[in-house]
This record gives C-alpha cells, sequence and structure tokens, in this order.
C-alpha cells in the first residue's frame, strides 16, 4: 500500500513529526523501541525542509533518524498522541520480514483495527 522513501538524518529535526515504523510499533504494542527513531512525513513537507536546508547530512542508508516520506500527510488516532495513526503505521510496515515486527502487527489488529 504504502510505498515510501526512507531518508536518515543525523540530526534531530526541530519540526513537528509523528513518529513511525518502530518507534511507533512500540507505543502501540509490546514491541521495545529501537535506538533509531522513526518519523513519517508528507512529500511535500519533505521537500520544503530539504529546500531550507533543514536537514543535516540526509543519506539513504544511515543515521540515527529516519524520515519514512509518505504520499499523504500523516495523522495521529489522538491528539496528545506524537505517532501516527494504527492503520498506517500497519500498512506501513504489513511486507515486513521480522518476526518480531510481525507479531506487532497482529497485536495492532487485534487491539485497534477488528475491534
Amino acid at each position: 500500500m504504502c510505498e515510501q522513501k526512507l531518508i536518515w538524518n543525523k540530526a534531530f529535526i526541530k519540526y513537528t513529526l509523528l513518529k513511525s515504523n518502530a518507534s511507533a510499533l512500540s507505543t502501540y504494542t509490546d514491541l521495545n523501541p529501537s535506538y533509531q527513531e522513526y518519523f513519517a512525513i508528507e512529500k511535500d513537507e519533505f521537500y520544503t525542509l530539504q529546500r531550507s536546508n533543514a536537514l543535516v547530512n540526509p543519506n539513504p542508508s544511515e543515521g540515527k533518524y529516519a524520515l519514512e516520506i509518505w504520499k499523504y500527510k500523516p495523522v495521529k488516532m489522538v491528539s496528545d498522541m506524537t505517532v501516527v495513526d494504527p492503520l498506517s503505521l500497519y500498512l506501513s510496515m504489513q511486507d515486513k520480514s521480522d518476526e518480531r515486527i510481525e507479531m506487532a502487527l497482529d497485536q495492532i489488529l487485534k487491539t485497534y483495527v477488528w475491534s
């Protein structure tokens, strides 16, 4: 469903972003948070950051912070949450072949999608 581009950045961007990928999974499930932090950003917002040189050494392979560039604006489920909604998270990660992630995605389905 969600074909995304992943860009790594070495420094935190002072921009309001929602956690995604493993960072969001650890909020919704029992999965432990990872060292790397993942954030979702809509492609036009990403290009705005890129044009303003707000990214620090953006590259396709390494960094502490990863930006997942989404085709649509990520939304949060509840106003005080800092993560993407569980359905978008599930759809963005459903093709991962990691057993821990598959278990966490099953937990999302049982808790949020079908309840």
